[in-house]
């Protein structure tokens, strides 16, 4: 990448204008004007490289050589992408209406709050268990040629393990902002299950949809709300615990257990013989 007077708008420096992108395929150069900012999360101060509000709308840009990228809130409507290496880029808010990303490299890439449409292609990209997926409007996007089976587990949730403040007024996280950031780690995993399940890709969307219970009940538990697949709201403390008690009582040691006219019943040869009820 080159470009043109540095700066940091961070520390009051001016504003660049970028020429060329170094690995680019496209015969023209491309240029835009930003400025550069502080990346969030970094407590040491550092800037990185990269443009807030840059519009590369319709650029060719085939290959390039984006890691560490800085392009929060970019417009990349009808960007060609392909191929290109955005591995730790920031892409937070960016508009990808139409974008080519097949073959791109996004591992570790911040990609939150984007937005896509049908027309974005996804098309083999590379992803990894430290990009991040929250609060992505997918919009419909083509999600059936991605292979999700590289993504155990979203980055978001490296956010649980942030802190708070930068240099000398970094502190823990409190209760919370830790119920807060497992919220949202949770709709990043419910967003993402329901894109695959609007697709028919019902064995990828259960894995997520796994995941996001989980964080659901974390988040619970950082709120200090108890037993909240038992019942909340109004019903009253002792029937939450009937309520979890009967749960428990629903898978009986050495058969089937159902629940037939208010009361459970278990059925010791699995579904053939007798069914008695369980008794307490």
């Amino acid at each position: 990448m080159t470009s043109g007077k540095r700066g940091c708008e961070q520390h009051g420096h001016r504003t660049m204008k970028m020429r060329r992108i170094k690995g680019s395929r496209s015969s023209r150069s491309v240029s835009w004007s930003g400025s550069w900012s502080r990346s969030a999360g970094q407590g040491n101060g550092r800037c990185r490289k990269g443009y807030t509000k840059a519009n590369l709308s319709g650029a060719d840009l085939i290959g390039a050589k984006l890691s560490g990228v800085h392009l929060t809130v970019a417009n990349l409507s009808g960007t060609n992408l392909r191929g290109a290496k955005l591995s730790d880029a920031d892409l937070r808010g960016a508009t990808l209406n139409g974008a080519y990303l097949g073959w791109a490299n996004l591992s570790g890439a911040d990609v939150s709050e984007a937005k896509m449409d049908t027309d974005t292609s996804f098309t083999e990209i590379i992803l990894s268990s430290a990009t991040r997926l929250g609060d992505v409007r997918w919009n419909g996007v083509p999600l059936t040629l991605v292979d999700w089976s590289q993504i155990s587990h979203l980055g978001d949730e490296r956010l649980l393990s942030g802190k708070v403040g930068f240099g000398r007024d970094v502190r823990p996280l409190t209760r919370r902002e830790r119920a807060t950031r497992c919220q949202s780690i949770a709709r990043a995993y419910s967003g993402l299950a329901n894109a695959l399940r609007a697709q028919s890709m019902n064995p990828q969307a259960s894995g997520y949809r796994l995941l996001t219970q989980r964080w659901e009940r974390r988040a619970m538990r950082a709120q200090r709300k108890t037993l909240p697949w038992a019942g909340i709201g109004s019903v009253r403390p002792h029937r939450r615990l009937w309520r979890a008690t009967r749960a428990h009582l629903y898978l009986v040691p050495g058969g089937r257990a159902k629940f037939r006219g208010g009361l459970l019943w278990r059925d010791p040869s699995g579904g053939n013989g007798t069914r008695a009820p369980v008794v307490g």
